[in-house]
């Protein structure tokens, strides 16, 4: 399985390149502003669940929720959702198989495929094109430095060519090894460096940490400040939302990594199951009854880190 998400402004080449997609056998999904029209839709639920929708399938995006936080602010003043839920959202793709392309081109030749097409596109002046296109780059460019973001720029190689590099060989790997979500993770699982284990989802999605609020948005937070950063984690927890016992060993068997148990019951599963672990206190019981100890927990994270 794999899903690819290709973003760019107006005029720089998505749709074409999203047709050499289609005809290697992806199924072609448009994701335009209407629908989000309704406000009463949450649109990060409404991301996650078109993810988990296409979990099985090969579909590639036109535009997706990376293009919330671009042209949400410039065509309707602000994101329907934030930063940090993007994050998350990254976190699903990557167990997904996922990998998001962004097409960037000089902006003047943006601006004149643009012009051809004025009054069919959602953008209707140019400087609003202008500040999407400038906001592409900065996205990219802080928050997708990671193995599953590429960039492609027509105007230098012809589409397929330009993917028989890095992006074709990203894609076939995970095509050909992807586990991750079957198993209960979410994350960068195959090559992070560290495996964070919780105890059990409160959520039907079974999704560890999946959220900004509570004990996810919580742990989240922390480790940031600590010094992790997206690419090298991933999520699971010890107990299925069903209840039952999750394997951690095959987990950890598929890329020895650091493991760290949050809690007793993550603890006890990786102790019975053979798993090495470090143990740290979960996020939940910080929040809730050590709330003056958050430093001293994010120092327990950052010396796990910085020992690794």
């Amino acid at each position: 399985m794999s899903v690819v998400i290709i973003e760019g402004c107006d005029g720089s080449g998505k749709s074409t390149l999203a047709e050499e997609f289609v005809q290697r056998g992806y199924k072609y999904l448009h994701h335009s502003h209407t629908d989000l029209a309704d406000p009463s839709i949450n649109a990060f639920e409404f991301y996650t669940r078109q993810l988990l929708v296409a979990r099985d399938q090969r579909v590639v995006f036109d535009r997706f929720y990376p293009s919330e936080l671009v042209y949400g602010p410039v065509m309707r003043g602000a994101s329907r959702i934030t930063l940090e839920q993007m994050h998350l959202l990254n976190r699903l793709l990557y167990a997904l198989g996922g990998a998001v392309i962004f097409c960037e081109v000089p902006f003047d030749l943006a601006l004149s495929h643009w012009q051809s097409r004025r009054g069919a596109e959602y953008v209707s002046e140019g400087d609003q094109l202008r500040q999407i296109h400038d906001a592409y780059r900065r996205l990219r460019s802080f928050e997708f430095a990671c193995g599953n973001a590429f960039t492609y720029d027509h105007t230098k190689l012809s589409v397929w060519p330009t993917l028989r590099g890095d992006l074709r060989q990203y894609v076939e790997y995970l095509e050909k090894y992807n586990q991750c979500f079957d198993l209960g993770v979410i994350g960068n699982h195959h090559m992070g460096k560290f495996l964070f284990v919780g105890e059990q989802s409160d959520q039907e999605w079974d999704l560890a940490f999946y959220g900004n609020s509570k004990s996810a948005g919580f742990l989240t937070s922390c480790l940031w400040e600590a010094g992790y950063r997206e690419p090298e984690m991933a999520f699971t927890n010890a107990l299925t939302f069903g209840g039952e016992p999750r394997d951690i060993r095959t987990i950890y068997a598929v890329r020895p990594k650091v493991v760290v148990a949050l809690g007793k019951t993550a603890a006890r599963t990786c102790f019975d199951q053979g798993v090495p672990h470090l143990e740290a206190p979960h996020p939940q019981y910080i929040k809730r009854f050590k709330l003056a100890e958050r430093d001293q927990y994010v120092n327990l994270l950052r010396r796990f880190r910085n020992a690794a």
